[in-house]
């Protein structure tokens, strides 16, 4: 979708003439007058450049946190080193930085992700921070060759992936996700597996310059998102030890994942085609657990600000009349307003979506800190809950039961 991993893409040339020594001091220049209009925030994974308002660096910063810590836990390893993020609001800043021209943003490995930021069109951009931060994240943890197909599929996989304030939820899919994929395998048009998966950082650009890229994005996804989720996530351990093998140059056992792979498309195809392009409930759990969960952190801020309530009714009203207590953007428990607004506004369309009766919700207020308890017209129960340490949140977890008593 964005940008791929652009590796040392400086030229040097040994013998430059006087106008070529100008042309670099001016760029020096350049570069040095954006950076300094630049403040730098020290975050726990990041060290965050941008000389945009300081709220929307906070939340620049809480969304980058969370979004590391997504792909630590699904790679099972962190990069070590605080890596270079530069978000930049001036365009000619962004490409006198080295920026890509024709692009909003990229990974470059000799300074790190950088942003063009455009607050008219601010979810797209939250999208590709997610991107291209998978890519740094990539490049730094798993190789620095890592296959085009895998990193690109990742890349769209976690751009999916929403912000709950707390944490992200991955794994959506709205039946429009589906219908590509569904022509392909209909049409015959699938890029053979065998192809795809061993395309070289230069043969996947060619096939992007032959009109290919939103295929090759697409169905490097699909596949990923087939061996994460299908069949309640059978196939995800060999995914598992596929990134375990490509960390390792380990040779064979890549080998024998793409043989592998070969193998499922009977059954990748056929589990593509079962997708509903309608919205249903199950194609939508992942937007609910979103739901819940950004609910749950703002009940946590209400909380921690000493604030209650008898029912989840009278919490989901003070959210939507702004009667919510929140903490400033000073404090370290801080969130977007913006987050709390853009969530109320899904639940209702989730409703909408599935023409299915509204969610009931209740307030679980049992233990030291409230629950809150949405369950579904169709009986599947989604629990959010929280703690607070040393005046923070800690944690905010959303447990799913379903009517066949399966916990998730």
């Amino acid at each position: 979708m964005f940008d791929h991993v652009t590796h040392n893409r400086r030229l040097w040339v040994l013998t430059i003439g006087a106008t070529g020594l100008l042309l670099l001091a001016l760029a020096a220049a350049a570069t040095a007058q954006a950076r300094r209009k630049l403040k730098t925030y020290n975050t726990k994974y990041y060290v965050l450049h941008t000389d945009a308002e300081v709220e929307f660096a906070r939340e620049a910063a809480a969304r980058a946190t969370s979004m590391y810590e997504t792909y630590k836990a699904r790679m099972k390893r962190g990069t070590g080193a605080k890596r270079a993020l530069y978000l930049y609001t001036d365009r000619q800043d962004y490409i006198n930085a080295d920026g890509t021209a024709n692009m909003q943003g990229c990974f470059n490995s000799d300074k790190g992700v950088l942003l063009h930021v455009t607050m008219d069109h601010i979810e797209e951009m939250w999208r590709l921070l997610q991107h291209e931060c998978w890519h740094q994240f990539s490049y730094h943890t798993i190789s620095r060759d890592t296959p085009r197909w895998f990193d690109e599929a990742n890349g769209v996989y976690f751009q999916f992936a929403e912000w709950t304030g707390d944490g992200y939820v991955s794994g959506q899919l709205k039946g429009g996700m589906s219908w590509p994929i569904q022509q392909y395998i209909e049409k015959k048009e699938l890029i053979p597996f065998d192809t795809i998966t061993r395309l070289s950082h230069e043969e996947w650009d060619d096939m992007i310059k032959q009109g290919h890229y939103y295929k090759l994005q697409m169905q490097a996804w699909s596949i990923v998102y087939f061996m994460t989720h299908a069949e309640g996530g059978k196939y995800l351990p060999e995914l598992q030890q596929y990134i375990v093998a490509l960390r390792s140059g380990k040779r064979i056992p890549v080998r024998k994942f793409y043989k592998r792979l070969n193998e499922l498309r009977p059954q990748y195809e056929k589990w593509w085609l079962a997708r509903s392009l309608n919205p249903t409930m199950e194609g939508l759990e992942a937007y609910y657990e979103t739901a819940v969960a950004t609910l749950t952190s703002f009940l946590a801020r209400a909380h921690g600000m000493k604030q209650t309530f008898e029912t989840a009714d009278e919490f989901i009203a003070a959210a939507r009349d702004g009667t919510l207590k929140l903490p400033t953007v000073k404090s370290k428990m801080w969130l977007p307003e913006s987050l709390l607004k853009q969530n109320l506004a899904r639940i209702d369309s989730l409703t909408w979506d599935t023409s299915s009766s509204p969610p009931t919700w209740k307030l679980d207020k049992s233990g030291k800190f409230p629950k809150l308890v949405m369950t579904r017209a169709d009986g599947v129960i989604f629990t959010g809950q929280f703690l607070i340490k040393k005046n923070r949140v800690s944690k905010v977890t959303v447990t799913i039961t379903r009517p066949d008593a399966e916990t998730d």
